[in-house]
């Protein structure tokens, strides 16, 4: 894969290098909307894999909130490079979150893609999952911090999103610590919280 060129993220005419792990702290859900779905339509439009997780317990409510963000459209019309799943498929399948196993899911996410001849990857999950008291789930911060050695090796430009009013306040300091980028009234910026790899190593990579 060619590392020089840069991709748009839709919602912003800036285009960034792929593998960016960023991260969004929303508040305003129409915002959110629109931010999400420019950055899946600018993927699809040039020729990327794709994959949304959706934070959902039934098919229904899958469908519905697809069809809140203005997405199932494009699934429609991009079903062949576009994926839906559901946090639980993606996330802790087996009913127990293992970092492992979701890192080594999105390395082979993005090998499959390069192989099938896609431009790139990127990929977006709703992280509310991670307050539901699901076993292993306390290991959130390792695998947010662990990811961007994953995206150094396998270029997934990839947005982690997290609702403001559903997290407390510790929880998202310790999530800012992990993304060097975060998305700011539409704009996507150099992280000033995030902490370097040689600390991460000491506070986040250590089993609990």
């Amino acid at each position: 894969m060619d590392h020089s060129y840069k991709v748009p993220m839709g919602f912003t005419g800036e285009e960034f290098p792929p593998g960016m792990h960023i991260c969004y702290i929303y508040t305003n859900e129409e915002e959110r909307k629109w931010i999400i779905f420019r950055f899946l339509e600018s993927g699809l439009l040039k020729g990327e894999k794709v994959s949304y997780f959706i934070d959902t317990e039934t098919p229904d409510k899958m469908k519905e909130q697809q069809t809140a963000l203005g997405i199932d459209e494009l699934y429609q019309e991009y079903r062949e490079i576009f994926t839906l799943a559901s946090t639980r498929e993606t996330y802790y399948p087996t009913g127990t979150f293992v970092p492992d196993d979701m890192l080594f899911w999105l390395s082979e996410f993005y090998t499959r893609s390069v192989e099938e001849g896609y431009t790139g990857t990127r990929a977006s999950g709703e992280m509310s999952w991670a307050i539901r008291g699901i076993p292993g789930s306390f290991r959130l911060k390792e695998y947010e911090a662990r990811l961007n050695s994953t995206f150094m090796k396998y270029p997934i430009t990839g947005i982690c999103q997290y609702d403001s009013k559903r997290f407390d306040n510790a929880t998202l300091r310790d999530v800012l610590a992990v993304h060097p980028m975060i998305i700011f009234h539409g704009r996507v910026l150099r992280n000033p919280y995030y902490i370097k790899s040689w600390w991460l190593q000491k506070k986040y990579l250590k089993r609990e």
